[in-house]
Order: structure tokens, then C-alpha cells, then sequence
């Protein structure tokens, strides 16, 4: 948080806790029920909001400095990657599975998803440029999934890297 605290999600427990770099221990540990399984973790500094999206398909918001959870948004599935841009006062949640990603912002003092755009299938990792305000994905094609069940293997040679922004 450029202040010596880091922020870290617990997906065994579900909850945020904020972490004293310099001493290395914890200071608290933060309950982001209903929101189950967190993986990818963002940040707003400047507001002092933190964004987990969770396997059960919500984004929580949390303040920073209370540990209150303010809101769940609805997101997409299979999500692991969170951002925000401070630039845009956007949030946003990479969702794998349905090859998605959610646009989340605070609306008249709520926070709601204000658009889910497409992207593929499996794209679960993120970044934000702060500069551009575009975000980037990677990516690959995927081939049929094996007979019996399992994962699906990529194609060779189909990677890519997904961007854009407004």
C-alpha cells in the first residue's frame, strides 16, 4: 500500500489479512464472507479499497483500514486475476471460464459491474498499464478435451496477448 502494509487474500479461510513488511507479521485478518475462495487482489491506495474476486463468482470490496466489507458484485467464473486503475477509478476481474472480464466502479457510493466484456476462454491472468488504461491478457486456443474427461490441451503456437482499453 506504499505505506509498509501488504495485503494478501487467504483462499483456505476466506478472508484479506494485512501483513507489517518490515516486521513480518500479521496485523489482522479480515472475514470477506460471502465471498469464498479469493485469489486475485487489488488495490485502490488512494481511496483505501481493496478488491478479492472469489471462485464463487464475487468481487469484495473491502476498506483497507476498518477491514469493513462494503460490497459483493456479481462477476464472472473461473476468475484469478484482479486490477484497478486508479486513472479510471476501475476495478476490474479476469474470468477464465467464461472468458470474460468484469468492469466494477463505485456508482452513486455503490460499487456494481458496469460492463463485462469478452475475451477467451482460460485467460485468467491480468495487468493494467496506469499509463495507457489498457488492460492485457494471455491467451491461447484450446484444442477438444481428452476422451474420459480432463483438461483440454492448448494448440501449439497459439499463444497471444489480449489488450485494449477506452
Amino acid at each position: 500500500d506504499g505505506s509498509g502494509t501488504v495485503w494478501v487474500n487467504n483462499e483456505s479461510t476466506s478472508e484479506v489479512m494485512a501483513i507489517d513488511a518490515a516486521k513480518l507479521a500479521v496485523l489482522r485478518h479480515t472475514s470477506i464472507a460471502p465471498c469464498d475462495g479469493p485469489s486475485g487482489l487489488a488495490m485502490d491506495a488512494k481511496n483505501r479499497r481493496l478488491f478479492s474476486v472469489c471462485g464463487n463468482n464475487t468481487m469484495a470490496v473491502t476498506d483497507a483500514d476498518s477491514g469493513k466489507l462494503l460490497a459483493t458484485v456479481p462477476i464472472g467464473a473461473g476468475t484469478d486475476g484482479a486490477g484497478f486503475d486508479p486513472g479510471t477509478g476501475l476495478a476490474f476481474s479476469s474470468n477464465g471460464r467464461d472468458g470474460t472480464l468484469t468492469l466494477v466502479r463505485e456508482v452513486n457510493g455503490k460499487y456494481e459491474a458496469v460492463e463485462t466484456v469478452p475475451t477467451m476462454r482460460g485467460s485468467r491472468t491480468m495487468t493494467v498499464d496506469p499509463k495507457t488504461h489498457n488492460i492485457y491478457l494471455p491467451a491461447v486456443e484450446y484444442g477438444p478435451a481428452p476422451a474420459g474427461g480432463g483438461r483440454a490441451p492448448a494448440v501449439p503456437d497459439s499463444f497471444m496477448l489480449l489488450g485494449g482499453g477506452k
